[in-house]
């Protein structure tokens, strides 16, 4: 299979600068579980000692999880399904579709974030409004 590039039509968006893409990596990595869980198991498992590990594990695994879907993802020149598929067909494997996954998850945190917008807006209006405190 041949590395050629798509005409220029064709080709995918860059960021324009390094700063993009440094606060989409950090944006991408604070997921949903470190905002919804993260004080309360502070608080439980002992404060400075859980950060120590916390911060140790988010290093290592958030380093080379976002190096190695960068590779992938430069190699392939394309997106989740796309990558997957010239992936797999290099070897001839069952399974090319397989990168309609990261496009589910996605889906699945998004609309799980849309759910939690929904309750601050929410609880913020009943607080301006003094709703929550009449219930």
């Amino acid at each position: 299979m041949s590395d050629e590039r798509l005409p220029a039509e064709e080709q995918r968006e860059q960021f324009s600068n390094r700063w993009g893409f440094i606060l989409a990596c950090i944006g991408s990595a604070v997921g949903m579980a470190n905002v919804w869980a993260f004080p309360y198991r502070t608080a439980k498992y002992g404060g400075a000692a859980f950060l120590i590990a916390y911060f140790i594990c988010a290093g290592v695994l958030g380093f080379t999880g976002v190096a190695g879907e960068i590779a992938f993802g430069r190699w392939g020149q394309a997106g989740p399904l796309g990558t997957f598929h010239k992936a797999l067909t290099l070897r001839e494997k069952k399974g090319k579709n397989i990168g309609i996954l990261p496009v589910i998850g996605s889906m699945a945190v998004g609309i799980g974030y849309a759910v939690i917008i929904g309750w601050v807006l929410r609880y913020m209006w009943g607080a301006i409004g003094g709703g929550m405190m009449t219930a």
